[in-house]
């Protein structure tokens, strides 16, 4: 397994050991909200690894605007179970 590739397990590894403490957190009406935050942010962060990797993107925006639309909606999820 390469370097980038062990990170991004790792970093999903993380969210899978944390999205079931949540719901007992914040009680379990909020299980379909971590898991949009969940998704949200690992999608934030296979974008800033993915420039670790020899693979060439299509587009030079698409990064980009992944990494923003990740980041606001795991904020967004944040925000929203918290208040």
């Amino acid at each position: 397994m390469s370097g980038c590739n062990f990170l991004e397990a790792s970093f999903a590894g993380d969210f899978g050991a944390l999205a079931p403490a949540a719901p007992r957190l914040f009680g379990a009406g909020v299980v379909g909200l971590v898991l949009v935050a969940g998704i949200a942010a690992h999608t934030a962060g296979r974008q800033l690894l993915f420039h670790l990797k020899d693979t060439t993107r299509a587009t030079t925006y698409g990064p980009k605007l992944l990494l923003g639309a990740g980041s606001a909606g795991a904020q967004a999820a944040v925000v929203l179970l918290l208040g």
